[in-house]
């Protein structure tokens, strides 16, 4: 397999999460490891990603539970290509800046 690597942005959102949603850390490491890790280039119901229309950084999304979205890209050459997260968002929040990207 290969990693998955995280900005200081997307670590910073870790530190971030307080009551109710530092509930999801375990989660969405879950379905990072899963989704991102296993099955990046693979098709599974079970992972929520594909890539924003009209990125111009060639960004893709995972979405988490309809809670939160992973902003990542593909880093690398075959065969060593791996995920890497850039932010963490809510969903809503999310939804804002897909035009941004």
């Amino acid at each position: 397999m290969g990693h998955v690597e995280y900005t200081h942005t997307a670590e910073k959102f870790f530190r971030e999460l307080k009551g109710n949603n530092a509930k999801y850390i375990k989660k969405i490491m879950d379905k990072v490891d899963y989704c991102l890790d296993k099955h990046l280039f693979d098709y599974d119901p079970q992972c929520n990603k594909k890539a924003i229309k009209g990125s111009k950084t060639g960004s893709c999304r995972l979405h988490i539970e309809r809670r939160f979205t992973l902003i990542y890209t593909i880093i690398g050459e075959k065969p060593d290509r791996y995920a890497k997260i850039h932010e963490i968002l809510t969903y809503e929040k999310a939804h804002q800046i897909y035009g941004q990207l």
